[in-house]
C-alpha cells in the first residue's frame, strides 16, 4: 500500500502541467530544418559537410555546407547558419560519401553514425563514385525534385531492374564487422540529355556497387555485374534480358524467379570446392520473327540466356578473388550451413578463399505465355 501511495503522489510529475515537460528538448516543428540527405566530403584534413532539406512548395531546398576537423562539429556549426530554426537530423534519410572521403576513413564516418543518436542506422548509405557529395547535392537538387526524393526514385529503379540494392548504414556496418568489407551502392550526378523546359539538367544515376574495407580500399562494379551480384546474392525481382537469336535479330525476355544456392564440399577438414547453383525463369517479350515454338530455337535460346548469366557470374567471382575481397559473405553463408566444419579449416578464411575452386551451374526455364 505504500509503494501504492508512492506512486500516486508521483503521477502528477509523471504526466506534466503547466510549463512542466518530460521532454526538455521540445520544439514546435514549424522550428525545425528537416535535414533530409547528409553528405561528407574529406581532403585528409578536413571534413566537410554538406545538408539538404525537404521542399515546401514554391521553394527550393536549404543547402547547407561547412568544415571542419570531424563530423560531428561540421553539423554542429550548421546550427548558426538560422537564427529562427533549429536543424534537426533525426529524419536525415540518406547519407552520401565522396569517392575520396570514403578512401580516407570510412570507418570514422560509419562510426559517428553508429554512435551519434541524431543519425539512424536505418539511413540509406551511398558512395558518390568519382565525385564529392556537395557537389552532387549541389547539381541535382531543385524545387521539382530534391536530391532526396531522385535518391528515393533511383532506389525503387534498383529494385524493381534487380540492377542493385541500396544498403543502410547499418547494414554495411554489420557487413563490416564479420567479413571486414561491404557492397554500397554507387552513385554519381548524370546529365540529362533531352532537357525538358525548365527542368534541371542533371540528375543522380545508378553506378553500380562500390565496395568499401576497414583499410580504406574503394573498389567498383559497374551495372553489369552488379545484376550478376544481385543473382547470386538472391536479390533479383524483375529485369529484361536481350540474347540474339542466331539470325541476326535480338530476343527480349523478361526475368521471372530466380534463386541461387551456394553449397560448401568439404572432405574432412579440407574445403574441396564451392557449388554454386542458379536456376531462373524467363518469360518471352519480343521475338520479332523468332520461331519460339521450334525446340531446336527454344534449346538455343536457353543456352545463351545461360551462358550470359554464367558469364556474368564468373566475372564478379574473379573480381572477389582478384581484389582479395569476400564481399558476396560467402564465408559467412559456409559458416552458417557448415558451422563445425568451417571451424576446422586449416587457414583462416581469407587465406582459403584465395585457393577455393567454384563449381558454376545455370539452368533457365522459359515459360510461356
Amino acid at each position: 500500500m505504500k509503494r501504492i501511495a508512492a506512486l500516486v503522489l508521483l503521477l502528477p510529475m509523471l504526466a506534466g502541467c503547466g510549463t512542466q515537460s518530460i521532454y526538455s528538448e521540445y520544439r514546435e516543428i514549424d522550428n525545425l530544418e528537416l535535414i533530409q540527405t547528409i553528405g561528407i566530403d574529406s581532403d585528409g584534413e578536413l571534413v566537410t559537410t554538406t545538408a539538404a532539406t525537404g521542399v515546401k512548395k514554391g521553394t527550393e531546398p536549404t543547402v547547407m555546407t561547412t568544415s571542419a576537423r570531424t563530423v560531428n562539429q561540421a553539423l554542429n556549426e550548421m546550427q548558426g547558419y538560422t537564427s529562427k530554426k533549429y536543424i534537426f537530423f533525426g529524419h536525415t534519410r540518406n547519407f552520401l560519401i565522396g569517392e575520396e572521403a570514403a578512401r580516407c576513413d570510412i570507418e570514422q564516418y560509419l562510426e559517428f553514425v553508429e554512435k551519434i543518436a541524431d543519425v539512424r542506422l536505418t539511413t540509406n548509405l551511398f558512395i558518390v563514385k568519382g565525385g564529392m557529395a556537395k557537389d552532387l547535392i549541389a547539381e541535382v537538387g531543385n524545387e521539382r525534385a530534391t536530391v532526396t526524393e531522385l535518391l528515393e526514385s533511383l532506389e525503387q529503379d534498383l529494385e524493381s531492374t534487380s540492377s542493385g540494392k541500396v544498403f543502410t548504414c547499418g547494414e554495411v556496418i554489420e557487413r563490416m564487422a564479420f567479413g571486414g568489407c561491404s557492397l554500397v551502392a554507387a552513385i554519381e550526378a548524370a546529365e540529362i540529355e533531352e532537357i525538358v523546359s525548365g527542368a534541371n539538367p542533371y540528375t543522380v544515376r545508378a553506378a553500380g556497387f562500390a565496395i568499401i574495407t576497414e583499410e580504406g580500399k574503394v573498389e567498383f562494379l559497374d551495372m553489369e555485374l552488379s545484376r550478376a551480384v544481385c543473382l547470386l546474392l538472391n536479390m533479383t525481382d524483375s529485369d529484361i534480358i536481350e540474347v540474339a537469336n542466331g539470325q541476326g535479330d535480338w530476343v527480349s525476355f523478361r526475368l521471372g524467379q530466380c534463386h541461387t544456392e551456394i553449397k560448401p564440399v568439404f572432405s574432412d577438414t579440407k574445403l574441396e570446392s564451392v557449388n554454386i547453383q542458379t536456376d531462373i525463369s524467363v518469360s518471352l517479350d519480343e521475338s520479332y520473327d523468332t520461331d519460339i515454338q521450334d525446340p531446336e530455337v527454344e534449346a538455343f535460346l536457353q543456352e545463351e540466356l545461360a551462358r550470359l548469366q554464367l558469364g556474368r557470374i564468373e566475372k564478379v567471382l574473379e573480381f572477389s578473388k582478384q581484389i582479395d575481397e569476400d564481399f558476396l559473405e560467402i564465408g559467412r553463408m559456409i559458416e552458417i550451413s557448415e558451422p563445425v566444419k568451417f571451424s576446422k579449416l586449416v587457414g583462416d578464411w581469407k587465406e582459403e578463399f584465395k585457393t577455393v575452386r567454384f563449381d558454376i551451374q545455370v539452368s533457365v526455364d522459359i515459360e510461356r505465355n
